[in-house]
């Protein structure tokens, strides 16, 4: 597995073609290649590197047993839910119309680090996020 050491928050906006930058110090930590992006339930959306999400996929399918139903619905709802994206020379990626929606996406968007992946969030749910994880206390 890689060491990924994605931290801290960045507020970006989306473009009019549904593309955000990449925050400089993630893109740094980024290799070559795509990154895959699935929508959470938390109501965000998570971008693993190509490793991460491969060692992902590996131990998701390694717990579940095929031929069950309950294995299929997994597997259908890990692979339809997640898209591939390159990032661009500006280190951009579009986002898809349903990610946005799922996401409650609009113009802003915080990145958020996750340590082997990152996270982006509407600035709205980001906040009321955070005023959630405040009350833990």
């Amino acid at each position: 597995m890689a060491a990924f050491d994605f931290l801290g928050q960045h507020l970006h906006s989306l473009d009019s073609k549904k593309r955000v930058a990449i925050p400089a110090k993630f893109r740094q930590q980024l290799p070559e290649g795509p990154v895959y992006v699935t929508a959470l339930s938390e109501g965000c959306l998570a971008v693993y590197p190509q490793s991460e999400w491969d060692d992902l996929v590996r131990q998701s399918l390694e717990r579940l047993d095929p031929l069950s139903r309950n294995g299929r619905r997994t597997k259908r709802g890990l692979s339809s839910s997640a898209e591939q994206s390159i990032p661009d020379k500006q280190g951009r990626i579009t986002i898809s119309g349903k990610h946005l929606q799922q996401a409650g996406i609009g113009k802003e968007v915080v990145f958020v680090g996750a340590i082997n992946c990152f996270e982006i969030w509407s600035k709205e749910r980001w906040e009321a996020e955070e005023a959630l994880a405040g009350d833990d206390d």
